[in-house]
């Protein structure tokens, strides 16, 4: 008998020695080793985003399955498709190399050059120093989000926006001319930043210190995904929409509802799905389907229950101001909910997404959109729950969108406008996702 077990414990040490690096474990996990490690990876399944990060990850507790690794760095990306077994951990290696054109900064990944950090000015002769800006940094663009370049040597260079550093050496406000308009940082002969940078203010005349700030992108970095897994996410949206049974609305956040029965409508609310149909809006023009009862859907009319009034910056029967309306919708909904979207993170988003072409005059025009905050949002109503007089009691309440706002209207136009729009609408998302009230049991 003990000699049988002996041999038994033998047999199950090669079969785990066969298995490699599939190791049995309580919950079935996944690891991923990403190199290098400022490569941002998502994990997905089917269209739901499990994971999105920079780096190494491990996940545990997965439902077994089929899932997708995407790792992005620069503007070069790798997909790999995984399977998850229950009670097993997975292992896969994403390694993303960059092309000599990559907007990687020199300074950045494991074998980096620590000698070029920002902090030592990047010095030293880069050409193309304006693409690694345009994706690090918030830029001086015109009125239709394209960079304001200045020409060095016959080079023409983006120019980092100025922002007061705060105690920590980080960007905090701005640096704005008497119009509103960002201050550009200074570049050397070369092309590169100056370290350090002082503006001149009232009370200091040494100057304070300016910075540039990093276009903060979290979520909407899934824009840097492959063609196909934004394809597979179109898909998802666009099946569900044309089953609705009634025609298709939008909630408050302007999300599109389709409708499983004559009662209650079901907002496409995946962050990936919506970038998708962004995608698809802004490059194709327009999404034109039939619903399952026959109502026909486009992004040239809003639908029934659309309550905003006629803006007039561009007039409200314009397709292409509607559709830009649809659009803005859509990206806010693809970002974090405690994020923020300006010009630059839409542009980037925009150029990631193919949006844009590779110079400025092939941006996507945004010139004569006008948003109108009271306008945009009209009448439209939220269900949420509202704070009593005790601090601890909560109502459901239905009240005005505006509301959200303490009623205070604002009023932008161009790519400005678009930018504006899309956080208008991020941040009704984010308020009714905070005070929703509870699902009934």
């Amino acid at each position: 008998m003990k000699r049988s077990l002996t041999t038994l414990i033998a047999l199950a040490a090669i079969v785990l020695a066969i298995g490699g690096c599939a190791t049995v474990t309580p919950d079935g996990s996944l690891s991923v080793d990403a190199r290098p490690n400022q490569t941002y990876v998502v994990v997905l399944q089917d269209t739901t985003t499990i994971h999105t990060g920079y780096g190494d990850v491990t996940l545990t507790g997965l439902r077994p399955g089929d899932y997708t690794v995407l790792a992005s760095r620069g503007e070069r990306s790798q997909s790999i498709d995984v399977h998850v077994s229950p009670g097993h951990k997975t292992s896969t290696d994403v390694h993303v190399t960059e092309e000599d054109d990559s907007d990687q900064p020199v300074w950045a990944g494991r074998d980096g050059d620590r000698e070029r950090t920002p902090g030592s000015g990047m010095h030293g002769s880069d050409t193309e120093k304006g693409d690694l800006f345009g994706d690090l940094y918030v830029l001086v663009r015109d009125a239709n989000g394209a960079p304001i370049t200045i020409e060095i040597a016959g080079v023409d260079y983006v120019q980092p926006a100025a922002f007061f550093a705060d105690g920590l050496g980080q960007a905090a406000e701005p640096v704005l001319d008497v119009d509103g308009n960002y201050v550009p940082l200074t570049l050397d002969a070369e092309g590169s930043l100056v370290v350090p940078q002082y503006y001149p203010v009232f009370d200091d005349p040494s100057g304070a210190l300016v910075v540039p700030k990093e276009v903060d992108l979290g979520r909407l970095n899934e824009a840097r995904a492959p063609s196909n897994v934004l394809d597979r996410a179109l898909a998802e949206a666009l099946t569900n929409l044309q089953s609705s049974v009634k025609a298709i609305t939008q909630d408050p956040m302007g999300r599109l509802e389709y409708w499983t029965d004559e009662v209650t409508p079901v907002a496409i609310d995946s962050p990936l799905e919506n970038l998708a149909l962004y995608r698809e809006l802004m490059t194709q023009g327009e999404i034109t389907f039939t619903t399952q009862n026959g109502a026909l859907f486009s992004t040239n009319a809003r639908p029934p229950d659309f309550k905003g009034n006629a803006d007039p910056v561009d007039a409200t029967a314009d397709p292409k101001h509607i559709m830009l309306d649809y659009a803005a919708a859509m990206l806010s909904a693809a970002a974090d909910k405690t994020g923020d979207i300006d010009v630059d993170v839409a542009i980037t988003i925009n150029n990631f997404l193919g949006i844009n072409g590779e110079t400025a005059p092939e941006y996507f025009d945004f010139m004569g959109y006008g948003h109108i905050r009271s306008h945009h949002f009209g009448t439209d109503q939220a269900t949420v729950l509202v704070q009593q007089e005790d601090p601890n009691s909560y109502v459901i309440s239905t009240i005005d969108v505006m509301a959200i706002f303490n009623s205070v209207d604002l009023t932008s136009g161009d790519a400005r406008g678009f930018a504006a729009a899309a956080n208008d609408d991020l941040t009704v998302l984010e308020y009714v996702h905070n005070y929703a009230p509870p699902e009934p049991l």
